[in-house]
């Protein structure tokens, strides 16, 4: 088990009483040394490739909040050094016109989007939903799964990062990250119908020609 250090990164004496333990009880200070733990806000990390988020998960990385964070690891860190325990868990919870762009790219296979006539639910959606359809979208590349890696490798605008997403856009390939098989197994990927070649979208407030421009030139590299 871990223990907490001092302000000079050292563990603190056995002797302590409980309030003065739970003041100390810090996790490893980062090269800032800040007096108080900081805080992250953040829902979802950066990644630059798919092999990044794989290295991730194989290493105890941060990929998504609901997995796992500073802050979530840091008030771990204290409760365990407080109730002096082996281990601690803490949990947290956490674009029409793109669509319309998707469907017209010859790399782009199919478009899953319910504010799309197309789409076999979207008279329930408008129904539901009005004239907002949210922000999520799900298509799928030609090429199969290293296309699908190629593609989210490859935006410059969009960010490659596991979320259902906030103000920035962000991509992720779900046979090879979130549903992949880490996560689950094959036959589960077979019956959610999460093909080699399928991409989430999550659309920002960016400008939507930046966000077309970046979606034409990750599939050109394909």
């Amino acid at each position: 088990m871990a223990s907490s250090t001092d302000s000079h990164g050292s563990p603190p004496p056995d002797d302590l009483h409980f309030d003065t333990l739970a003041v100390m009880a810090r996790p490893p200070a980062v090269s800032t040394r800040p007096i108080a733990p900081s805080i992250e806000t953040t829902s979802t990390y950066v990644m630059d490739t798919v092999d990044e988020y794989v290295h991730k998960l194989e290493n105890k990385g941060y990929i998504y909040s609901r997995h796992g964070g500073p802050t979530q690891d840091g008030a771990a860190y204290s409760i365990n050094q407080l109730e002096g325990g082996y281990g601690t868990l803490v949990f947290s919870s956490g674009m029409a016109a793109v669509s319309t762009v998707l469907l017209s790219l010859l790399k782009v296979e199919r478009v899953f989007y319910p504010g799309l006539p197309s789409h076999p639910q979207h008279e329930a959606a408008k129904r539901v939903m009005g004239n907002g359809y949210s922000g999520m979208m799900s298509f799928e590349v030609k090429g199969g799964e290293q296309a699908g890696k190629t593609f989210v490798e490859s935006v410059r605008v969009i960010k490659l990062a596991v979320s259902l997403g906030g103000v920035e856009s962000l991509v992720e390939h779900p046979a090879t990250m979130t549903h992949g098989r880490y996560m689950i197994s094959d036959l589960e990927r077979d019956m959610g119908d999460i093909t080699p070649g399928l991409i989430r979208f999550s659309v920002g407030i960016e400008n939507v020609q930046d966000l077309e421009n970046d979606l034409a030139q990750a599939l050109d590299k394909i």
